[in-house]
């Protein structure tokens, strides 16, 4: 038998600027950490969809630091989606490569 990686919690909708998308809260169980899938459209039909991993990077899309590109990234990535009527933006809660926000800034320190 496979063991569960996730559970669902909750869904809602995401009001942006670029459009109302469907979001899907998801908790690792392993590590507690919360993902999120943010949907437009019929994703369930079998056809392929437009779709992104992301990773969270909070030095990019919280305090728009100039070292990164995330940012745009996701905007870019949410805004072709919402242009097509459907498709997913997996958002997950690791910070980008997966070497931690400490890490990431003494990486900066570094640049």
């Amino acid at each position: 038998m496979t063991k569960k990686k996730i559970n669902f919690v909750e869904s809602s909708i995401l009001p942006t600027e670029i459009a109302d998308f469907q979001v899907h809260a998801f908790t690792e169980i392993d590590s507690n950490k919360d993902h999120l899938a943010i949907t437009i459209g019929n994703v369930d039909s079998g056809d392929p969809i437009l779709s992104r991993i992301h990773s969270q990077c909070i030095t990019g899309e919280s305090f728009f630091s100039m070292r990164c590109d995330c940012r745009f990234q996701l905007t870019e990535s949410l805004t072709q989606i919402a242009e097509r009527g459907r498709g997913v933006v997996f958002y997950l809660q690791q910070e980008g490569r997966g070497i931690g926000l400490s890490n990431k800034i003494r990486a900066y320190n570094l640049q």
